[in-house]
């Protein structure tokens, strides 16, 4: 983060407050600060109460930000975080008027500063205080002043401050969303672009409505573009972190059903995803999978200018531009201009041709399986084409990239293959890990098993679509089978919702069919004791479950314990 001013922050915030729009956040064309030995600044700013030590160890003027959450209001670490050194924190009114917050802003060396008070002198906030030191930037005690910053909301505060950061860097950001794969097309976005260009990108997920204003922080001016993952999961989400993020470009990877429960539908995903395109400008492109129909539908919603949702105006028929794998183009709705062929597995990865316009196709290597991963790295070459990296180039990126943990990792222990898919899951992502599974190879591989915990957040059609994963699981099985290929061996479900899973395969499966075992546990731990007792050398395992089943648990029992 570069430093900026207490009169900077400020500014922004009462912009924030007077106008509620990001058009107002750059306000001044010093952006940042000169004065090297002035504690008047910060370059780091923190949610988080424990790593504010940290932060004053290595030298960083920290802006503290306590969230009220639905257990804990951080506000009590407030005077916590002033000892520990953080050098200023926002502060609701409400709190700066309890008890415990006049109390702070009665010690000595604590000042108060409010973007929102008119009497508040905002370009000459520096001076306007009090000096008990000889040293007018000193407190008594020769620390420099815990200053507290009034707001209405911490929340809201935090994410106005972050957009007014955002307008300070006049960079390519290429914003991602989508319903799965996410942080994985990121990365492999972020992969292929720095092979030219210094790149800034999204720390783990760090993609919500607190994730996002965090990673703005990090943009630095040495940066020449971003790679900014976007997430949401209810209305109005999107609307709030496009406002922040603003980006120039845009990738949606699919609609899927993740969040269904809050949404309604697909349509209304779609239609809340789109609009990250909000603050679009004339030059910007929105990149769309032509493998999913509801994006590949997005040119028809363009033209048609539908009453649920409306392009900006400064979007152009140029704007959209689509990319596709093999064997699902002829039955998409568009035909991309940046597509995939002769895809293959190979081993531990996969290759393809990519066919992009006016050069010769591209052969690309992956480290990674999965036609899902294929896609994600069409999106990957297309943006950094149209950035103006040439494939040749981009894909030297994508042939060193490595999933991250717990998306979709092998993992060898004791004999066996463990695809660790562990982070979260989607009724989707559930189907394209299986294939996953069955193009593993291992030397003198003997079964497959899947592990399937319950997916959340599915609200009223979580029956329906865990009864579709069995039956996919069925149809999956039948294929591979008929193609003379190794068929999934075991299913293991485990919590409540996922007992549907397997009632959805039962439903499905013929006699005919490669005969698979069902085996269904309420906890994770008895689901390990028995993949242990079950599990020789030689086989594969796939384990994938929503964040809230920590499924990781059993990854780590296969493999520690």
């Amino acid at each position: 983060m570069e430093k900026i001013t207490f009169p900077a922050i400020l500014q922004a915030l009462h912009a924030s407050a007077e106008t509620k729009t990001p058009a107002n956040y750059q306000i001044f064309a010093d952006r940042f600060t000169e004065k090297e030995d002035s504690p008047l600044w910060i370059d780091a700013v923190s949610t988080n109460s424990r790593e504010l030590a940290d932060l004053a160890a290595a030298g960083h003027h920290t802006l503290f930000v306590p969230l009220v959450g639905e257990r804990v209001d951080a506000h009590r670490f407030i005077p916590d975080a002033r000892e520990v050194g953080a050098t200023a924190a926002l502060a609701s009114r409400s709190w700066l008027q309890s008890a415990k917050g006049q109390e702070l802003l009665s010690l000595e060396g604590v000042r108060l500063l409010s973007p929102c008070a008119k009497k508040t002198p905002l370009l000459h906030c520096d001076t306007e205080y009090q000096k008990p030191a000889s040293n007018p930037e000193q407190s008594y005690y020769g620390k420099p002043y815990f200053t507290c910053i009034e707001v209405e909301d911490t929340l809201d505060a935090l994410q106005s401050l972050a957009a007014w950061y955002r307008s300070l860097f006049s960079i390519p950001v290429i914003g991602i969303t989508g319903s799965v794969g996410k942080t994985t097309t990121k990365e492999m976005v972020a992969a292929a672009l720095e092979t030219a260009l210094t790149i800034h990108k999204t720390a783990g997920n760090q993609n919500s409505q607190v994730g996002l204003p965090l990673t703005l922080f990090g943009l630095e001016r040495r940066h020449q573009a971003a790679v900014i993952e976007m997430g949401m999961s209810e209305f109005g989400e999107m609307s709030r972190l496009a406002a922040m993020a603003r980006p120039d470009h845009a990738i949606m990877t699919n609609i899927g059903v993740a969040h269904i429960g809050n949404l309604g539908s697909q349509e209304n995903i779609r239609s809340e995803k789109l609009h990250i395109t909000d603050f679009f400008q004339e030059k910007s492109m929105l990149f769309l999978n032509a493998d999913d129909p509801l994006l590949a539908d997005c040119q028809t919603l363009f033209y048609e200018k539908t009453p649920f949702f409306s392009f900006p105006q400064k979007m152009s028929e140029n704007s959209l531009i689509f990319f596709g794998a093999e064997g699902s183009i002829e039955t998409s709705k568009t035909t991309p201009a940046f597509y995939a062929t002769q895809i293959q597995a190979s081993g531990t990865g996969q290759t393809f041709l990519f066919h992009y316009p006016d050069g010769e196709p591209a052969f690309i290597e992956l480290q990674v399986l999965g036609l899902h991963n294929v896609r994600n790295a069409l999106a990957a070459l297309t943006v950094a084409w149209k950035l103006g990296i040439p494939p040749k180039t981009a894909k030297q990126g994508l042939a060193s990239y490595a999933p991250l943990a717990m998306r979709g990792n092998l993992i060898e222990a004791n004999g066996i293959r463990i695809l660790d898919d562990s982070y979260n899951a989607s009724p989707d992502s559930m189907k394209s890990s299986i294939e996953v599974l069955s193009s593993v190879s291992t030397k003198n591989l003997s079964r497959r098993f899947v592990v399937l915990a319950d997916v959340l957040e599915l609200g009223e059609q979580s029956e329906a679509l865990h009864r579709e994963v069995g039956t996919f699981l069925a149809l999956h099985n039948r294929r591979i089978g008929q193609a003379d290929q190794a068929p999934i061996n075991c299913l293991i479900t485990i919590g409540t919702e996922s007992l549907l899973i397997e009632k959805g395969f039962l439903e499905e499966v013929r006699p005919a069919d490669p005969p698979l075992s069902c085996h269904h546990f309420e906890e994770n731990a008895e689901a390990a004791a028995f993949l242990k007792a079950e599990l020789r050398p030689g086989d594969a395992v796939l384990i994938k479950g929503s964040r809230g089943m920590k499924t990781e648990e059993i990854v780590a029992a296969l493999q520690h314990g």
